[in-house]
Parts: structure tokens; sequence; C-alpha cells
């Protein structure tokens, strides 16, 4: 038939994050889409900008398949970098720039990076990677000049902003977000453009309302899976994104004041330091509307605390990890006080996100029981980056992603979470897997063995303590301890306590008896 024999004609046409991004600009050129640090930016501004960058990549040698790294705060260059890539059919891969450097230099080389884009208050790190890093050709440096790397708006304005060429496909890679491991090795998460897309997809149809998800605050950090998507689906329905490069409670009150934002997504220790905000009441905080939540179990407490904050905001639990793009079931805010701590209805979450808790005989579970839970949708990742046999492990015959969560479903339905991947803990919406704190203490020439768990901390949600036995012969301090751990590990995965014991309870497979260790040392 003549007119659509060419089927190259349709390239434009699919559904990427490029795509995204160019036909919300072109309904809507000069609405604001990024309000950062005072600037703001049209959709046909950040489009200008995005593209130049896509076109600098180019000339830089940038091809499809090819990482670019992040490792910045929030704020439009991190946008400008996901959409700048993608565009090109070039990998994103964020950077959690908490990490220390021998974590930082792991993840750059495995990931592949070959341009790196980052802040120059990260200058100090870049000179001490830099000859460590074989497969980074070209540095970018944001904000002031580097002897490291590009000026970053120097490159962008020596650029053109016309809209790159090159065919990227729904199913390509898009992003590469690297997540810790139980081993204790960052695995890298491979999502593709459809798996960001049906995520937010889903979102936006989750309840029918889409006006509060178009004028969002979001003060998590966007290299986190929650972050990224939380910018995505507000760009995906065409509305504004206000930023903060990052956390300070009297600035993201002053935000929502200013550009009355109406919904926000944080993690329960950033609303716990807005009810010790000085001056509190002296913000105008009515217009947000819409509260989301993760990343640490819901309760009274914390409901009481989001409405003391935000009087008029409804709120609404999340439950989804890097591997499912963040979105796998939630609690509606009508549901809230009637089942408090669930993350949702089976069957009555997302429209295509099937999800199913399986006990130790693989069947489902029965009310009560508790077991796996296990997804299965669009969303879910394209497996582990250079890791065949994590990917194969990871899931079940016909697309069933084990998440290595244990829940259990009410009789009504609703899904609890029981406990998370083994052993790990959450503090202040940060993960941390026991394996690799344990891995540094034990490292240590005075330790015989070690173990550590979770307590519970009114700030932080949970902090990290350690259990401790000593050597023969040796005399070990607490701080002694905690300041080892902090030369090798980031600061949110340190102890804050130690408690020293003669022995570790263990199983007749010679396996440390982690409830023992909760029960006999897990108050605060």
């Amino acid at each position: 038939m003549k007119g659509i024999a060419n089927v190259s004609a349709w390239k434009g046409l699919e559904p990427t994050l490029g795509w995204m991004i160019r036909k919300g600009t072109e309904k809507q050129p000069d609405a604001e889409a990024l309000v950062v640090d005072g600037k703001k930016y049209t959709y046909a501004q950040l489009t200008d900008r995005l593209n130049r960058l896509s076109n600098a990549l180019t000339e830089f040698g940038v091809h499809k398949g090819d990482k670019v790294g992040l490792l910045l705060y929030n704020g439009n260059e991190f946008i400008e970098g996901v959409f700048g890539i993608t565009k090109l059919g070039a990998v994103c891969v964020p950077l959690n720039y908490r990490l220390k450097q021998i974590e930082l230099e792991y993840i750059i080389n495995h990931s592949d990076i070959v341009v790196l884009i980052y802040d120059t208050e990260f200058d100090p790190l870049i000179s001490a990677l830099k000859m460590k890093l074989p497969r980074v050709k070209q540095y970018i440096a944001v904000g002031k000049e580097s002897a490291n790397g590009q000026h970053y708006e120097e490159m962008l304005t020596a650029s053109h902003p016309g809209e790159p060429e090159a065919e990227v496909l729904e199913t390509d890679l898009a992003c590469l977000i690297y997540t810790a491991g139980t081993t204790g090795l960052p695995k890298g998460v491979m999502l593709s453009h459809r798996n960001h897309l049906w995520s937010c997809i889903n979102s936006m149809l989750r309840e029918g309302d889409y006006m509060p998800e178009k004028n969002v605050v979001i003060p998590i950090p966007l290299f986190h899976v929650a972050g990224f998507q939380r910018f995505l689906i507000t760009l995906f329905l065409g509305g504004k994104i206000v930023l903060t490069r990052s956390f300070d409670a009297a600035r993201f009150l002053g935000l929502v004041q200013q550009e009355k934002t109406m919904a926000t997504l944080m993690v329960p220790t950033q609303i716990t330091m807005l009810t010790r905000a000085p001056n509190l009441d002296q913000y105008d905080r009515s217009s947000l509307t819409a509260f989301s939540f993760g990343a640490a179990p819901s309760g009274l407490k914390l409901l009481q605390e989001i409405h003391s904050v935000f009087p008029n905001a409804d709120a609404t639990h999340c439950y989804g990890i890097t591997e499912t793009s963040a979105t796998a079931s939630y609690l509606p805010a009508s549901e809230f006080r009637k089942k408090m701590g669930s993350v949702g209805k089976k069957g009555h979450g997302y429209i295509n996100i099937e999800l199913r808790v399986l006990n130790h005989e693989l069947k489902d579970v029965k009310p009560l029981e508790v077991g796996e839970i296990i997804i299965r949708g669009p969303n879910v990742m394209m497996g582990y980056y250079k890791d065949p046999d994590a990917t194969a492990a990871a899931f079940y015959e016909g697309g069933w992603y084990k998440t290595g969560d244990i829940g259990m479903i009410d009789e009504d339905g609703y899904l609890f979470i029981v406990d998370r991947k083994k052993d790990m803990i959450i503090s202040g919406g940060e993960n941390i897997y026991c394996p690799e704190v344990e891995g540094v203490l034990n490292s240590y020439e005075k330790i015989a063995e070690a173990s550590v768990i979770g307590v519970p901390d009114d700030l932080w949600g949970e902090v990290v303590r350690a259990i401790v036995v000593s050597k023969p012969g040796e005399e070990l301090t607490e701080q002694e301890v905690i300041d080892y751990c902090k030369a090798q590990l980031s600061g949110y995965k340190c102890p804050q306590s130690i408690v020293f014991v003669k022995t570790l309870p263990v199983s007749g497979a010679g396996k440390v008896l982690k409830t023992v260790l909760r029960e006999q040392y897990g108050k605060p």
C-alpha cells in the first residue's frame, strides 16, 4: 500500500524517553518544566539544552550503546543528562555521590562508562580516580571551571540545538542503575525505555487523578530509582518539577510555599526532619495535597507526622525496587488508615503489574502465610549488566522476578512487607546490606568475628549496630571499631554502636542466628 511501505518512517514515533520529552515540548513549549536553584526552564528551553548536550556527546564520539555517567547533585544538568544521553541511544548511568571512592571506582569501571559528567565539588575525587578509570575518555565539569574536564556550559554554547539523528527503540537499554547486592558487590540493573515508560503509565493511571502529579517537588536524590522515576512521571504528564540540590528542611518548605507545589515523594526520615524544622508554621504548606513515601514501614506515628507538616495531604504508601523501575504496589490514600502498614491490595494496584507471594513449595500463600514476593510486568528489568548467572537466578519461568522480599497477604487481600531482602537495613531511605559491613569489620586484625543488625532510630528509621567478638588478648573500644569502618564505608553504612560479646549465636550449620541477635541486641 502506498504511503506505509517505508517502515523507518515510524522510528520517530517509537515510545522512548526522547520521544516523551519531544512530545511534551511540541504540546506546550512555553510551559514551565523545571525549577531549580531559582532558575526556571520551559519545555522548549530544556529541550534546547538537552539537544545541545546530545549533539556535543556525538562530537565526542558517543554512539548507541555507549555508557555515560552522571555524578551530579539534583539539578537541571541531571535531567538534561538523562534525556541528552538516551536520545542518542546511549545509556545513562546515574552514580550515587554518597559512595566511597573505591565503590565508585568499581561501578564506573564495571559499567564501561566512556564519558563522565560530574559536579566540580567532586573535583578532588575525580583527580584521585582518573588514573584508575581507563575506559573514561572524556570528563565534563558542571559548575566552576575544572582542570579535569571540559566546562559544561561552554560545551553547550558551542553545540547546536537540533534534534539528534539516532534510531532508538523502546526495547533498547536506557539506563544502568546500580543497586547493592547481598554479596556486597553492586549490580547494574538494566532498564529499557519500555521499562521506564510503562512505569510512568502505571503511575499515571493508578487513581485517575493526575492534577496533583503535575507540580511536584522532589527532595530525594535523582540517582535513586524512586527520584529518577518521579521526575520522568512528572514530565510524562507535562508537569513541572521543583528540585532541591540536596535536602534542607527550611529550603524545602520555602519551595513548597513559593512554587505552590501539589505533590512530593519523600523518605520518612525527611518527614521527621521537617517536623523538627524551626518556624514550621511560618510556611504556607496548604498547596501540597498528595504525599507519597516508601523505603520504610508505615504507622500511626508517621501518618501523624505527615499531617502535622502537610495538613491537606493524602498519604500513599508505595512499594517498588530498582529492578521493577520503582513501581510494584501501592496503598491509596483512601485506604491508608484502614490498612496501615500495607503496601496495597493484591490485584488492585498498577494496571499491568502482576504480583504473587510464594511459599517454600513455590505455591501461592494462604491468607496470613508468609512467602517471597514475585513480580511480573513490562516495568521489570531486562537483567543485570554483565551478569547472566545473577539474571538467570533472579527469575522464575514465565518472567516472574524474585524480589527476595518476604510478604504476607491478609484475609482481605492486602499485602504487607514482613521482612526485606535478607538482612537488609534501611537507614534514611538508603539500603544497607549486612555482608558488606560485616566484610569490613571482619577484615580488622583485632576482630575474630562480627555481625550487624538494624536497630530502630527516631530520625533515620534504622541504624547499624555491630555485634563484635574480639580476638584473644586484644582490647577494642567502640570508637576504634567505628573509626575503622568510617575509613572504608560510606557514612550511612557505618555502625553507630558496638556491642562486644564472647561468642555469636550460630545454628547447627554454623550460620549466625540473626533472629537471636535482634532479640538480644535489637532495642535502641
